[in-house]
């Protein structure tokens, strides 16, 4: 199931935007992407509308890396791989 956002709270219960919502045929989005991606498979428009957000996600981690010691991210390429850009900081012994 192509997962394009996922949230996780504090007490571990997860919302995502996936297979459910862009293939939706009913017209309400209940899912987190707040109807960005609602029906988009079904449209053909899914593709196009991925390739929007990875700029601007793109534009935020280059901004976290200048801001941050180290930012870890996922690979949109290979879910569950992380890369790591900067250096992490050691603990304090």
């Amino acid at each position: 199931m192509t997962v394009v956002m996922e949230q996780i709270s504090s007490d571990g219960k997860r919302r995502q935007c996936n297979s459910r919502c862009h293939s939706a045929k009913r017209p309400k989005c209940t899912c987190i992407c707040g109807g960005k991606f609602h029906g988009s498979a079904r449209d053909g428009t899914f593709e196009q509308k991925v390739e929007e957000l990875r700029k601007p996600i793109q534009e935020m981690i280059d901004q976290a890396t200048k801001d941050a010691p180290a930012v870890v991210t996922e690979s949109w390429a290979n879910p569950g791989t992380y890369n790591i850009q900067g250096k992490l900081p050691l603990e304090e012994r």
